[in-house]
């Protein structure tokens, strides 16, 4: 099973029993293996893609904060909002309670940056993209010229969705893995507390 990592003994949860090795449900047999392609699956399912939007909104846009955030019950700990604390000049002021604040932050997390002010639009199904989008993934070499210029033209939004669509099509096809965010130059910034 996956071990834990924490870098020092795990915390005890509130009954008392320690937080260490990840536990993996009954339908994985055990295997970290078939637990990451039984997820993997799952969030690259139709079902999960036709609903991302509403995560999207809760843990990068309007849901964030705020009384949209209030209506949605998706409130956070004040130190878990990007920004909430000026870390550099906390560790001048008071090294201690920066210790602690970076504690805070390894331990519960943070929250990413809001990125969307306005709600999220939902994600075409992949079952009514364009049949163009197929031939695109098939035909690299003829992908990586016109098409190529006529996507370069879209504006960033939209160039990222069709991008996506032809990612996801040519994985459909070819059965190729996806590649992680960082791999793909999408990797996020590094947050406030790190």
């Amino acid at each position: 099973p996956p071990r834990h990592s924490g870098g020092g003994p795990p915390a005890p949860r509130h009954n008392g029993v320690a937080v260490d090795d990840v536990t993996l449900p009954p339908w994985a047999s055990g295997s970290a293996d078939t637990f990451v392609r039984g997820m993997r699956a799952a969030l690259e399912s139709e079902y999960v893609s036709q609903r991302l939007h509403h995560w999207i909104n809760l843990i990068y846009g309007v849901q964030q904060r705020g009384p949209a955030a209030q209506e949605r019950c998706n409130l956070y700990h004040e130190l878990m909002y990007d920004g909430s604390v000026d870390l550099a000049q906390l560790r001048v002021k008071n090294k201690p309670l920066a210790q602690q604040v970076e504690a805070f932050a390894r331990n519960f997390g943070q929250l990413p940056p809001q990125l969307f002010a306005a709600g999220h639009p939902k994600r075409a199904s992949i079952l009514k993209m364009p049949v163009c989008i197929p031939l695109i993934s098939m035909h690299p070499p003829a992908f990586s010229t016109a098409a190529s210029r006529a996507v370069a033209s879209l504006p960033p939004s939209r160039r990222a969705r069709v991008l996506a669509g032809v990612v996801a099509w040519s994985q459909h096809l070819h059965g190729s893995p996806s590649r992680s965010r960082a791999s793909a130059g999408l990797g996020a910034e590094s947050g406030a507390l790190s």
